[in-house]
């Protein structure tokens, strides 16, 4: 029986399962896999990790580099041939008795399976991340190893070597006891990704055999050895604890100690428990360890790492091809790395230090109090402890990465553009650019610095003296202490506030030659020197003149008043009279927008003219080398040939970073060659011969391989609430001969 549909509602109805159509295409697109997380171990590591990270694509890195042209070059190279040819022949026919054993042992199928299948492992993903209370132990291994050096400063400063053993078993035991009831094996998870898990199966089958017979003899351990079921994925476990370690042995040994404290050390050191499992899950060989494994249970259980809001870039970035992928918490650093716990420890070790001087007590009590207040400037002025992420991922030249440190809080300030990428000389060799954030203690404390370094330049040779001595010395003191003053006068209210711009630069370049830079050379060719330099932001070029030549005053000053002394009343105090010297001033010359100024070196120096000790100044920058036409270069203002990261220098960045490995390499070639011309007599125009082949050739095709790698290009900026350093890790092949 036919019934007749109105076509209002086909319409409708046909309408209806359009909208169900979109709509279903809509959330399969939404939840269509994700390529990083469905394919990795992100899918089950759990959000509250103290730190992950995972190494992919490895196989294929591998074989694009196994591939490559540099890579056939470098074995044509007759000392890798030679070295290759005399391998392949020791392992063809073995001469010592356990290569012969090794090659025997691989022979063995399973043996060979088992190769295989550690290959696979190491092919795909690698990955590694620890527990939640990670940091706690890194913590304690800190701890430990600064009461291992305390011991030793402590035992010199007995007099007595002999008692270090003790010193430090005792300094170990208080560390550890302070640990109280926290003392715990944290969990630490290895894994690797199988192409196939079932191989990864029979070798654990014949592990477990193999561990069965070898334990079957011990019986404190062979019921310790089990396989057994974690969330449905089976491993092998062995289990021990403390009470498997002879701690009784330390009772009899320790001197020095509390024998109770160390009981009840003892007590809790016997009840540490490490569980180590290995075994297969989801496609995935892990080993895991930790005081149990019920770590394991848990993955892919709970929220995941993957999902946390740090991770926000990476899932961003999920269909790039992904390299690497690392991730700390906030927790984990403030723990492992406390600036705070760190300057603590570095300050008994150096208060330990002054207890080995002859000081006078009441000058130790001082210097430790100073040392207190110096560490703790350090560490209220310190960043902040932040979580850390970042990725990296293959590109058509290399790989780039792009780290974040999820707080804005950090040393660099990026708040302004760098502008003296625009004074590193265009395109260096190599170089490193940052603007320190702005700090109003800084002056002060520098100068309280300086005048205490002062005091105790002056106290500390006082504490020595006898009383006629400290008499003479007293005079003297009253004559020159006023100088000293002058200098952290001068530091304090000119120096530091002509550099409050707080830009720097450390640049590198080679664009220098000569074939005489020691008067002593016999080479032909012009051989490039490495030029270093140092760029530093001017807030005020004229406090810049003013504190240097206030400096040079009281330089003359404290000479005149020496030579004054060493020849007056005091001169019996003076082992020697210190002459008269006229200190001369620098030599300038103009060059742009600047002067330099510079110290030529005398003529029998033997050193070529080009170098002289030399600062530059300009309105904005001062920079420091030794080579004033490198100073000049730099002062002047020329474009960075960015590229990259830098490839957008006109914008706000933290700080900046390069370096041009292949012309690194060809400032230094000529030195090789003219380092093999003198030592060994070779020509690096000729050949050589002889069983090695032509050295100067194989140096110049290993250099040329080794220029593969072009360089790395990085660049540090806000974003958001997150510093982020951009890199790029330059490569290109060698070209078609």
């Amino acid at each position: 029986m036919f019934c007749a549909i109105p076509s209002g509602f086909l319409r409708r109805l046909m309408g209806l399962a359009l909208c169900a159509v979109m709509l279903a295409s809509v959330c399969t697109r939404s939840s269509a896999a994700d390529p990083l997380k469905d394919a990795t171990s992100l899918k089950f590591v759990p959000d509250t990790v103290a730190f992950y990270s995972v190494s992919l694509r490895m196989r294929e890195i591998f074989d694009k580099v196994a591939a490559s042209r540099a890579v056939a070059k470098l074995q044509q190279v007759p000392v890798v041939q030679m070295g290759l040819g005399m391998a392949m022949t020791q392992w063809q026919n073995p001469q010592f008795p356990q290569i012969a054993a090794i090659k025997q042992l691989l022979a063995d199928p399973q043996n060979q399976q088992l190769i295989g299948m550690l290959t696979d492992a190491v092919s795909h993903e690698l990955f590694v991340y620890g527990g939640a209370d990670f940091g706690e132990a890194i913590a304690l291994i800190n701890e430990l190893n600064m009461a291992s050096n305390a011991a030793q400063i402590e035992a010199a400063a007995s007099g007595d070597m002999e008692q270090l053993p003790t010193i430090q078993f005792r300094k170990i035991l208080e560390a550890l006891d302070r640990r109280g009831d926290n003392l715990k094996l944290p969990a630490l998870v290895i894994g690797a990704k199988l192409t196939d898990a079932a191989v990864a199966e029979a070798q654990l089958k014949r592990l477990e055999t193999f561990l069965t017979a070898a334990l079957a003899q011990q019986p404190a351990l062979k019921e310790r050895f089990v396989r057994e079921q974690v969330a449905g994925a089976e491993f092998l476990t062995l289990r021990l604890d403390g009470s498997l370690v002879p701690w009784q042995m330390a009772l009899q040994q320790a001197q020095g100690v509390d024998p109770q404290q160390l009981q009840q050390l003892i007590t809790k050191l016997t009840a540490l428990k490490l569980a180590i499992s290995l075994g297969v899950r989801d496609g995935y060989l892990l080993v895991s360890l930790g005081d149990n494994n019920q770590h394991l249970s848990q993955l892919g259980q709970q929220t995941l790492l993957y999902d946390r809001a740090e991770l926000a870039p990476i899932r961003a970035a999920a269909n790039k091809p992904i390299t690497g992928v690392t991730y700390a918490s906030a927790a984990f650093i403030e723990t492992a790395g406390s600036m705070e716990n760190q300057l603590s420890q570095l300050g008994d070790v150096v208060k330990g230090l002054v207890s080995l001087t002859d000081l006078s007590d009441d000058l130790k009590n001082e210097l430790n109090q100073d040392l207190d207040r110096l560490f703790a400037y350090v560490a209220t002025h310190a960043p902040k402890p932040a979580a850390m992420s970042a990725y990296s991922f293959l590109t058509a030249e290399g790989w780039e990465s792009f780290s974040y440190r999820w707080s804005t809080d950090g040393a660099w300030d990026a708040s302004a553009k760098l502008t003296i990428l625009q004074h590193l000389g265009g395109d260096p060799v190599a170089f490193w650019a940052a603007r320190r954030k702005a700090d109003p203690d800084q002056a002060e404390m520098l100068a309280e610095l300086f005048t205490r370094l002062v005091y105790y330049a002056e106290n500390i040779p006082l504490d020595q003296l006898d009383p006629d001595q400290r008499d003479v010395y007293a005079q003297v003191k009253e004559q020159i202490l006023p100088l000293f003053d002058e200098m952290a006068t001068v530091t304090r209210d000119k120096l530091v506030p002509a550099f409050a711009d707080g830009q720097g630069a450390i640049v590198l370049d080679a664009k220098s030659v000569s074939d005489k830079w020691l008067a002593w050379m016999f080479t032909d060719n012009e051989l490039p020197m490495l030029e270093l330099g140092i760029v530093s932001g001017v807030s005020d070029a004229a406090l810049v003149k003013e504190a240097f030549s206030a400096y040079f005053d009281i330089a003359q000053r404290m000479v005149d008043k020496l030579h004054e002394l060493s020849t007056g009343d005091l001169k019996d105090a003076f082992p020697n009279e210190i002459p008269a010297m006229q200190l001369v001033p620098p030599q300038s010359k103009d060059v742009g927008d600047g002067s330099v100024y510079y110290y030529a070196l005398p003529a029998d120096s033997g050193l070529d003219a080009q170098l002289a000790p030399n600062a530059g100044l300009s309105k904005e920058f001062m920079v420091a080398s030794l080579l004033p036409q490198f100073t000049a270069r730099l002062l002047a203002r020329t474009p960075l040939a960015g590229q990259g990261p830098l490839a957008q220098d006109d914008r706000p960045l933290a700080a900046a970073g390069h370096l041009d490995f292949p012309r690194l390499i060809d400032a230094i070639e000529p030195w090789i060659d003219y380092g093999l011309q003198v030592s060994m007599g070779f020509d690096p125009d000729g050949a050589a011969g002889g069983p090695m082949g032509d050295v100067p050739q194989q140096v110049h095709d290993v250099l040329q391989v080794i220029r593969c790698f072009r360089g790395v290009s990085s660049a540090t900026y806000l974003e958001a609430n997150s510093t982020v350093t951009h890199a790029q890790v330059r490569f290109a092949d060698l070209e078609q001969e």
